[in-house]
């Protein structure tokens, strides 16, 4: 797992988010990316939210996406009570999982 520009940074307060979603999409065409606040990333100041670009590849609490790596911190508490609500159970130790 590695990405393009060879940095690791990570995401505090994070959660998955549709990107660019629009009612006329094909369901596979939709791209899940994870939004949160950056610390460690070389051209954005810590603390900074972020939304990803397209994840490549997860393993465990990191993941890489079309551009750098990420290591998932604490997960948004608004996205743990969303998915409480919606019976989607979160899997703490692998939580993005890939549609391949």
């Amino acid at each position: 797992m590695n990405a393009k520009n060879g940095s690791i940074c990570s995401l505090e307060d994070w959660s998955v988010v549709v990107e660019r979603y629009t009612p006329y999409m094909a369901p596979e065409s939709i791209v899940n990316v994870v939004r949160g606040k950056v610390f460690g990333h070389p051209e954005v100041k810590d603390g900074s939210y972020v939304i990803t670009s397209k994840i490549k590849e997860a393993q465990g609490r990191r993941i890489v996406t079309e551009n750098n790596e990420y290591i998932l911190g604490s997960v948004s508490l608004g996205y743990e009570e969303w998915c409480q609500e919606n019976n989607i159970v979160l899997d703490y130790k692998n939580p993005i999982k890939i549609r391949k």
